[in-house]
């Protein structure tokens, strides 16, 4: 959540949020796609990136990413991983449920609770917020929760290794054709 938004941060002159996103996306997707295309080979790529929620999953990547970089120089790096730190685990236990995987246990609830309360303890807060970042950060949790949901029902749907879902996400993005 918060390597490159803090490497961003602190560099003179960062980009934008969509370029960061951009590079950070290609870099990172094409040495994942590598990776999936020597291990897993071409049929079982081609068969997944024809998907609907491949599409949707490639979309939901670089828009996180977006929503991330924007919100951390609003409201800072910490605040930011925070807020979708938060955000995200409880809402892939409520994305859970609504997508059938049962109901989230006293565990998720209290590990979430703990969670969040030892992040906040951790970030500290003494500034200013600014309601854009605070709604990008938000936004990055929801779209990282549904991440999250959606590709584990589609490597439970297809049978299919995570890394090869992801790693084909990843090669979706990088390709353009989502953005």
């Amino acid at each position: 959540f918060s390597t490159a938004t803090t490497s961003r941060a602190i560099l003179d002159n960062p980009g934008t949020p969509a370029s960061v996103a951009a590079w950070r996306i290609f870099l990172g997707g094409t040495g994942i796609g590598l990776y999936v295309f020597f291990k897993y080979g071409r049929a079982k790529m081609l068969y997944l990136l024809r998907l609907p929620v491949v599409w949707l999953l490639g979309t939901f990547t670089f828009v996180f990413q977006l929503a991330m970089f924007y919100a951390a120089p609003k409201i800072g790096v910490a605040v930011s991983a925070l807020i979708a730190i938060g955000t995200s685990s409880f809402l892939a236990g409520l994305f859970s449920f609504i997508f059938g995987f049962g109901k989230p246990t006293k565990i998720w609830a209290i590990s979430t609770v703990i969670a969040v309360f030892g992040l906040a303890l951790l970030t500290g807060f003494n500034g200013e917020i600014e309601v854009s970042g605070i709604l990008a950060a938000l936004s990055a949790g929801l779209i990282a929760a549904l991440f999250v949901v959606l590709s584990v029902k589609t490597i439970r749907t297809e049978k299919a290794d995570g890394v090869l879902v992801n790693g084909v996400v990843s090669i979706k993005v990088v390709d353009g054709s989502v953005i």
